[in-house]
């Protein structure tokens, strides 16, 4: 069997089910779980609360970027990032097993949150680890294609995690749910532990040493975390990637407060069933996200992740003003529902754009570091969306729309000043080039 180096296909393939795994928990937390609970009765805050509690690892993901750049374990001789997505992936499965024992969730809110607060750092680990292997792998012509197909791959997980998992919970119950999943994860997890990276990397700790590799350069540049840590300064510096940095801790706000506030108004003031949320917003709505997703991935080539960043997040906004001036229609559940796939294809659409963009601002001597950075500035933007739950209640629904839809539209003024071929214009594509002005 080919190494992932030596086939783009095997690569890409796996690096989209590894997208796969990450969108399952995801879909299961804030669409399948956040049903469950709202439908039972729990507060909107409190759904609000344990969303801020799974976002938070996410939010703090950035610390991981460096540890997986630094320590590779050089002895076990398997690959510079597999070992960190099979001990991610592992840890993953066990903390499923913790929640597939707590009799009542309902009644063990506050418990739940913390498992699945532990959950989602193992979970932050192995989408770290993904994105590192993406960046060391990827050559520059497969970005934006590939960045759409890993990211429409996060949406069928999510699928499989909402409209699936939602219908197997409404048959079968939440433990039941919970065990699909466990198995699902073990599924996947075949992936990375019987491919290689490379040619002579070992498989499984006892196989035969293979040929040594060269250290790249960035690896002999970053040979201390001090080192590395000032090689990421460097680039932070610069306009682009500071101003992309600011953007991406802004971006998803109005999204992930709008999830968590509907949800509740859907469940409990409009009539829907957790199945009805879950079979919407967690399967249909799902494969237009793909959809906005691989269309995404292949326009922002042609038309530059810049332009179509702006033009989704503007459409998007605009999508979230018509929501408010239309409340009149939201008994209408058809029309909620072709808003809801009109709102999931453009955030697709917006987010693909943005990780082109992540990446070209992003210095190829930590381009992993750097580029986690931005996913986790991405975490914190849905975490503080999520926490402002609590300090809108009392707000009419139709009002929160329109300052997220007014919110999203300004981000178009961030998108103006970032230039995303000016990190490697002055800064170059290794440590020891010159800065130019």
């Amino acid at each position: 069997m080919k190494s992932l180096d030596e086939s783009p296909g095997l690569r890409l393939t796996t690096l989209c089910v590894l997208y796969i795994a990450q969108g399952i928990p995801f879909g299961f937390l804030t669409i399948t779980l956040a049903a469950y609970l709202a439908e039972r009765g729990v507060l909107a805050a409190d759904i609000g609360h344990l969303a801020a509690m799974c976002s938070l690892p996410w939010a703090l993901k950035w610390i991981w970027g460096p540890v997986i750049d630094r320590f590779t374990f050089d002895k076990l001789r398997m690959g510079r990032r597999r070992p960190w997505i099979l001990m991610a992936q592992s840890l993953m499965m066990f903390t499923v097993i913790f929640v597939v024992l707590v009799p009542d969730l309902t009644a063990s809110v506050r418990t739940l949150g913390w498992i699945m607060f532990i959950h989602n750092i193992f979970a932050s680990l192995q989408d770290v680890s993904a994105d590192a292997l993406a960046v060391d792998m990827l050559s520059e012509a497969e970005r934006g294609r590939a960045n759409g197909m890993m990211y429409g791959s996060s949406y069928f997980g999510a699928f499989l995690g909402g409209a699936g998992l939602g219908w197997v919970t409404s048959q079968y119950g939440l433990q039941a749910a919970m065990t699909v999943q466990l198995c699902m994860l073990g599924a996947i997890m075949l992936a990375p532990l019987l491919l290689k990276e490379h040619a002579s990397n070992r498989r499984f700790p006892w196989d035969k040493v293979g040929e040594d590799l060269q250290p790249t350069e960035a690896e002999e540049a970053n040979a201390s975390l001090r080192e590395l840590m000032g090689h990421l300064f460097r680039a932070f510096r610069l306009r682009a990637p500071l101003i992309a940095a600011g953007l991406a801790l802004l971006v998803s706000i109005g999204a992930s407060l709008l999830a968590a506030v509907f949800v509740t108004h859907l469940t409990q003031k409009l009539g829907w069933t957790q199945e009805e949320y879950s079979t919407v917003i967690g399967g249909k709505a799902v494969f237009f996200g793909l959809g906005g997703s691989v269309f995404g991935g292949f326009l922002a080539d042609r038309v530059g992740q810049k332009r179509l960043a702006g033009i989704a997040s503007v459409l998007l906004g605009i999508c979230w003003l018509v929501y408010s001036m239309t409340e009149f229609y939201w008994m209408n559940k058809s029309y909620l529902s072709y808003m809801a796939y009109l709102e999931t294809f453009l955030t697709a659409v917006m987010t693909v754009s943005l990780f082109s963009l992540f990446m070209s601002v992003s210095w190829p001597v930590v381009a992993g570091t750097q580029f986690t950075a931005y996913m986790a500035l991405l975490n914190v933007s849905r975490t503080i969306g999520a926490w402002l739950t609590g300090a809108v209640k009392g707000v009419p629904v139709a009002t929160i729309f329109v300052g997220a839809g007014i919110l999203q539209i300004s981000l178009i003024s961030l998108l103006w000043f970032i230039d995303p071929s000016q990190t490697r214009r002055v800064l170059g594509e290794g440590p020891g080039e010159p800065v130019k002005t």
